[in-house]
């Protein structure tokens, strides 16, 4: 090897390279989490409310009760 192979070596050495590179990096982030959250969220509420207002009878009609909202 050469001398300036050895002294790049030595250097490595010493102060080892432990940054994450930009393709590295984590799969989930804290901002895709919350993205999936809040639309979960927000689905289950949708579906419950519109889920209520499409009650049906035993008769097959639709419900005669009377939601607020």
């Amino acid at each position: 090897m050469s001398s300036n192979q050895e002294k790049i070596n030595r250097a490595l050495a010493e102060r080892p390279w432990d940054n994450k590179t930009f393709f590295n990096r984590p799969h989930w982030t804290r901002r895709r989490f919350f993205e999936l959250m809040g639309s979960g969220v927000t689905g289950a509420f949708l579906a419950e409310r519109y889920a209520k207002a499409a009650e049906v009878t035993a008769a097959g009609g639709p419900a005669t009760t009377i939601y607020s909202i």
